[in-house]
């Protein structure tokens, strides 16, 4: 436990000083879990500007340590300016690009509103990555849980069309194919 404590004494300094630009939140989350051993008792160091951080950061660097980052700031505030800068990516905003893993988070947490407004960036973000699985699977359940609206109804049938264009090239998927037949029956007869 004091080879822990020592380390942590040593690090937190530095890493303090490296949390800050697009990728501080890198160091932040370091920072976070050298806070406690305890889960619950984890927690950033005050000293960070958490909002002025996310508004810089660069998640594309790596998106599954983005992940954390996002479970660990549990206060709404921090995921409203979360999924701000994602959607800034996804609008070109960025100078780096939104990938697979930050777009199906994305599209599975933020208002329904925002994700709507956004329908036609992510059908062509889905079009340059024609072999994604996880946003084509993500895209697919959230377009099934939209109202039952004209408008919607016939996203719904491009999207099915669409998607059985794609499972025609892709015929060892089982992911994308397993939301699509979901996704099929609870489309109208």
């Amino acid at each position: 436990m004091s080879c822990r404590v020592d380390l942590v004494r040593q690090m937190s300094p530095l890493l303090l000083q490296r949390s800050n630009g697009s990728d501080g939140w890198l160091a932040a989350l370091h920072l976070f879990f050298l806070s406690a051993t305890i889960k619950a008792e984890r927690s950033f160091p005050s000293a960070i500007k958490m909002g002025t951080l996310i508004a810089q950061a660069d998640f594309s660097i790596a998106p599954m340590r983005a992940l954390k980052l996002f479970k660990a700031l549990r206060e709404n505030e921090y995921r409203v300016a979360i999924i701000s800068r994602l959607t800034d990516s996804l609008d070109d905003k960025t100078a780096w690009r939104i990938d697979s893993t930050l777009l199906a988070w994305l599209i599975s947490t933020a208002p329904r509103s925002s994700i709507v407004n956004r329908l036609s960036r992510i059908q062509w973000w889905l079009a340059v990555h024609v072999d994604d699985t996880a946003v084509r699977t993500q895209h697919l359940a959230f377009i099934q849980q939209l109202p039952k609206e004209k408008h919607f109804d016939k996203l719904r049938e491009q999207a099915a069309n669409d998607t059985e264009k794609w499972l025609a090239v892709h015929v060892d998927d089982t992911a994308v194919r397993t939301q699509h037949l979901a996704f099929i029956q609870q489309l109208p007869k």
